[in-house]
């Protein structure tokens, strides 16, 4: 399965820290790449980890999402 989509699950299952790991392996890849899809797993990301911002490993996350998403609109 790929990261984006176990992160999704993870998430959906409320299983945050292993949702975030996955999440950090899809940025790893998504930096490589161009993609509608990763695109679409990106705002994912974003959107499925709002509710949990009080965490530290989910504000570290969404630090990292924000940094790739600046350098993929570059």
């Amino acid at each position: 399965m790929r990261p984006g989509l176990l992160a999704s699950r993870l998430m959906e299952m409320r299983h945050v820290e292993e949702a975030c790991q996955e999440w950090g392996r899809f940025l790893d890849d998504y930096t490589g790449i161009s993609s509608a899809r990763g695109d679409e797993h990106l705002a994912i990301l974003r959107a499925s980890i709002r509710p949990y911002a009080s965490l530290a490993v989910v504000r570290a996350l969404d630090v990292r999402a924000r940094e790739v998403a600046r350098l993929k609109a570059a």
